[in-house]
């Protein structure tokens, strides 16, 4: 038999912090939703010198040259407080008036450097920004990378079941024999009756992270049942990350979507 390999964690730490509206149970499902967003996506490129922050009530809007304003989501405020070199965080605390004052401060010291922003709007009856990037970004929409992987399905690919990952998660429901995994090394597998729920397709407004397994043509390496193969895919539109693949070969997966005993790791 041989040695053992590492165990992987991404996949596992994605299963505990995900909320509900973030997770699908079905491929087909995460790319009507990855398409609803860009559907309701616009861009723009806009100089420096053409946006200020100005305080309404209690919350923070910027403002084009056209006087059109849009509010932030958390990821875009953070993006806009690092462009000005302001700490996020320490800004989020102050009152709205005195936190547009800073980053407006900062905006005015940095139109010399000629740069402009690319713009991600959300547009639903009001503009919601979502992404501040360089106009030198080169944008990867979720929808895309949920459309390539549909045709692994057919492969023998798929999502691994994972149980609930916390009580009452919605969509919580009982395995069956064509939800679980041939191969069940471990005690911490899942199981046919066991409760699982929606897990290892995840997307939010600023990334997406999707698990998935092919049991097909087990590896031989000596030991019973070989290795399957997987992988793990994460993309931002937003600028969070940059696209990435992770491939590797396992020994088993336990309900938390811990991948036990994984060798030959390549990173894409």
């Amino acid at each position: 038999m041989s040695d053992m390999g590492m165990n992987l964690f991404e996949a596992s730490e994605q299963w505990r912090k995900r909320p509900a509206d973030e997770r699908f149970l079905t491929l087909e499902e995460m790319l009507d939703a990855c398409k609803g967003y860009a559907g309701q996506a616009a861009e723009a490129v806009v100089n420096l010198e053409d946006m200020r922050v100005d305080a309404r009530e209690n919350d923070l809007v910027v403002v084009g040259k056209e006087g059109a304003d849009a509010r932030f989501t958390n990821w875009s405020f953070k993006q806009m407080c690092g462009r000005v070199a302001a700490p996020s965080e320490y800004l989020s605390r102050l009152p709205a008036p005195l936190a547009a004052d800073c980053i407006n401060s900062g905006l005015r010291e940095r139109r010399s450097d000629g740069k402009d922003s690319r713009i991600l709007f959300h547009r639903n009856g009001s503009l919601l920004v979502r992404a501040f990037t360089s106009d030198e970004y080169s944008r990867i929409w979720n929808w895309e990378v949920c459309q390539r992987l549909l045709g692994l399905q057919e492969a023998g690919w798929k999502v691994p079941p994972a149980r609930p990952a916390y009580p009452g998660q919605p969509g919580t429901r009982k395995a069956t024999v064509r939800d679980c995994l041939r191969l069940k090394s471990s005690g911490l597998s899942v199981k046919v009756g066991d409760e699982i729920a929606p897990a290892g397709l995840y997307a939010s407004d600023h990334d997406m992270f999707v698990f998935m397994v092919n049991e097909e043509h087990r590896i031989e390496d000596g030991s019973p049942g070989g290795l399957g193969r997987g992988f793990f895919v994460s993309n931002s539109e937003v600028g969070a990350a940059a696209f990435k693949i992770k491939k590797f070969l396992y020994r088993y997966v336990c309900g938390n979507h811990i991948v036990w005993d994984v060798k030959g790791v390549e990173e894409i």
